[in-house]
């Protein structure tokens, strides 16, 4: 017997399938504790679901089983957080939801009283005719929810939506908003006698309810005449300031509606202003850059256009003029020509490539034309080109287009992206707001799609920004990179641990609560079955917490502030 308790206790399926095995002609329904607990009380206490259904599955009759409370395991269930196990035991039988404690109160009773309305809609699913019990004083499960000032619950059980049976099942036992107990009190009469404000004013002004406020009990007294006339006032100017500090949260999410929208609409302009002024300005008439006059220039810009991730067909261009292609064995003059000229600025393009131009040399630092003190490595190419052919290839700029295109094509394609997705999301800001569906009723969810995508949009405006960085530093820098991610890193270390140490202290204080709930539920569970209390647990209190999060912060903060002036000071 005792093997069976602390297998019970730990919860294991593998020790009592062993120990089923070991004794086939045992009872699975013994008792345990001074309370008389069955094995499938003690796994719905401590929440083993698994091991309550091998039990079920052995023998499903010890749903019924009482203990000396006359409490089944679902009555344990339904008064848990664990509504897992709650759906397990309605599997192996729905119909213990109609069992009553020596007390007289049901699994949905209980669950009335511990506020588990994840439970309560579960118990009326399965078993809508538990809904219709009578309790003492013939109150109902409505009467039970204002008498635990249990509004939450109420408004679950009134939900059009849940399922109440059918009443002609249930005969005169089926219960209404109206239904009276033997006092003859409706719900309002318990509500303003307890002077529950919130509960009356709920029953009262819900359009779906419709309670019959003039209803008489026995003593032929209406639910507000059990109040006084200075109840009655405080009542209304309770309602009136409900009223009122609603309309002032509304108010409020509105004016941060409107507070989203002059940023949006400054993200969409200076997104529109970016995409039409890029950095560096735009050519403003039509020219062209020969490689024969400006050779340096030339080879700078065919270097961005081959680095460029836009050049697969630049190079293919190129290719296709090879001599050695077996396709290109048959050329006319005129192809030759283009043969000529595609070498020549193939050969070009290797400068930037040979090592022997490379940024020790100081023609060339870094492989840019940031500093160049003479034509020597172009001369001879533009000699052997000049005497095979009297045609130089020379690039064409266009007006209108933007200068950093052809500088940094691949940092003008990230640039142009990310203003242009923010410039669309700040649109949509704005649509969303002036289409109206913002300040209907319920707008929570609506503010939180806006701050998110708002969110992004900044976040694209700052990836913008380091991209016109880059862009910006001259050649010559050799840490260039270095500085760029150094700005990257401080200002992602800027953006994340803000954001990082609000929803650190958010997590912690719900899951400090959660686990101090926890624990008290593990000692009570303890105390129940007889075990030897737990040693205390300490909490870290939330302003040491606080500090000890502030401090961390400044940990990640100060290493990326010291490398970016770090870097500054290396340039």
């Amino acid at each position: 017997m005792d093997e069976l308790y602390g297998i019970s206790v730990r919860g294991y399926v593998n020790e009592l399938e062993e120990w089923r095995h070991r004794n086939p002609q045992l009872s699975l329904n013994q008792k345990f504790t001074v309370h008389g607990r069955t094995p499938l009380h003690i796994a719905a206490m401590c929440g083993h679901v698994k091991f309550a259904e091998k039990l079920c599955s052995f023998d499903s009759r010890l749903t019924t089983e009482v203990d000396s409370h006359r409490l089944t395991p679902l009555h344990l269930a339904a008064a848990r957080p664990s509504l897992s196990m709650v759906n397990q035991l309605l599997e192996a039988n729905r119909d213990v939801c109609m069992e009553k404690d020596k007390d007289g109160r049901t699994p949905l009773y209980l669950a009335v009283m511990q506020d588990r309305y994840k439970t309560m809609r579960e118990l009326i699913l399965k078993k809508p005719e538990a809904y219709h019990i009578r309790y003492d004083q013939n109150q109902t499960i409505l009467h039970l929810c204002v008498k635990h000032d249990s509004l939450i619950s109420l408004k679950l059980l009134m939900a059009k939506d849940l399922p109440h049976g059918d009443a002609l099942s249930v005969g005169l036992n089926a219960i209404s908003i109206d239904s009276k107990d033997d006092d003859g009190n409706t719900i309002l009469h318990l509500a303003a006698k307890s002077k529950q404000a919130e509960c009356i004013k709920f029953l009262v002004e819900d359009k779906n309810t419709r309670i019959d406020i003039n209803a008489l009990n026995n003593d032929n007294v209406k639910a507000f005449d059990m109040l006084t006339q200075q109840e009655r006032d405080s009542l209304e100017i309770g309602c009136f300031l409900s009223e009122k500090e609603g309309e002032i949260h509304q108010e409020w999410l509105k004016e941060r509606v409107s507070a989203l929208m002059v940023v949006a609409t400054l993200i969409a302009g200076i997104a529109f202003q970016a995409a039409i002024n890029p950095p560096g300005g735009v050519f403003q008439e039509d020219s062209y850059v020969d490689a024969r006059d400006k050779p340096v220039i030339f080879t700078y810009y065919l270097g961005s256009l081959a680095k460029s991730s836009k050049s697969s067909h630049f190079k293919k261009y190129l290719s296709g003029f090879n001599p050695l292609q077996p396709s290109n064995i048959t050329q006319s003059k005129n192809s030759t020509k283009l043969t000529k000229t595609a070498t020549f600025v193939s050969k070009l393009l290797g400068t930037l490539n040979n090592a022997s131009y490379g940024h020790d040399n100081p023609y060339v630092v870094s492989k840019s034309p940031g500093i160049v003190l003479e034509h020597k490595k172009w001369n001879p190419i533009i000699s052997e080109h000049k005497s095979n052919t009297n045609f130089t290839p020379y690039l064409i700029r266009y007006a209108g287009t933007p200068i950093l295109a052809y500088a940094h094509p691949n940092i003008y394609s990230i640039y142009i992206v990310c203003n242009a997705v923010a410039f669309l999301m700040s649109l949509s800001i704005i649509m969303l707001v002036i289409t109206g569906p913002m300040y209907k009723d319920s707008i929570h969810h609506p503010v939180k799609v806006l701050v998110c995508t708002l969110f992004f949009a900044l976040t694209l405006l700052i990836g913008s920004y380091i991209a016109v960085f880059i862009s910006m530093t001259p050649p010559f820098y050799d840490n260039k990179l270095t500085l760029a991610w150094s700005s990257i890193g401080g200002s992602a270390i800027l953006w994340f641990s803000m954001f990082g140490y609000l929803m650190i202290r958010r997590k912690w204080n719900y899951w400090n609560q959660k686990i101090r709930l926890h624990i008290m539920k593990e000692e009570l569970l303890i105390d129940q079955l007889h075990k030897e209390r737990t040693a205390p647990y300490k909490f870290i209190s939330e302003p040491f917490m606080t500090r000890i999060l502030a401090l961390l912060y400044l940990f990640a903060l100060v290493p990326g502030l010291f490398l970016i002036l770090y870097s500054y000071y290396r340039n």
